[in-house]
């Protein structure tokens, strides 16, 4: 067995978690210390004292859908390049794929409508905005 570790006042024990839920690691967060946790990383932060301050910051610069949730490819580099210069907007996005990657990625921004031939592309673009609460109008 291991020599146990005390925990500094106001310290965090941070765990990096599986998409089950089970640990892959975990790490005592101290004062002074600045930790980046990497966007859709599964976590979770215990207090290690009864009295603890601390502060968070999302450091996010644009909200963000996770690709291998949903078994999407990245954002066609076009719709990125395209949202360096355009402002979030209502948009219409035609012959979109069976995962709606570009379809997905604009909703985040703004509303959308996506089309597609394919009605199963059309409920698991439902699907995926419904549990994003993201404002996106499939058609088929």
């Amino acid at each position: 067995m291991g020599a146990a570790r005390r925990s500094s006042p106001g310290s965090l024990k941070f765990y990096r978690l599986n998409e089950d839920g089970s640990t892959v690691s975990s790490y005592l967060l101290t004062r002074g210390g600045e930790w980046v946790i990497q966007p859709q990383q599964w976590h979770k932060i215990e207090a290690q004292a009864t009295i603890c301050s601390c502060s968070f910051s999302s450091g996010a610069t644009k909200p963000t859908i996770s690709r291998k949730k949903y078994g999407m490819t990245a954002t066609h580099s076009a719709v990125k390049e395209a949202l360096a210069h355009v402002s979030p907007c209502k948009t219409l996005d035609l012959g979109c794929l069976l995962r709606g990657r570009n379809a997905l990625t604009l909703a985040l921004l703004g509303s959308i409508d996506a089309a597609t031939t394919t009605p199963a592309a059309c409920t698991a673009w439902r699907k995926a905005a419904a549990q994003e609460n993201l404002p996106l109008q499939a058609f088929a």
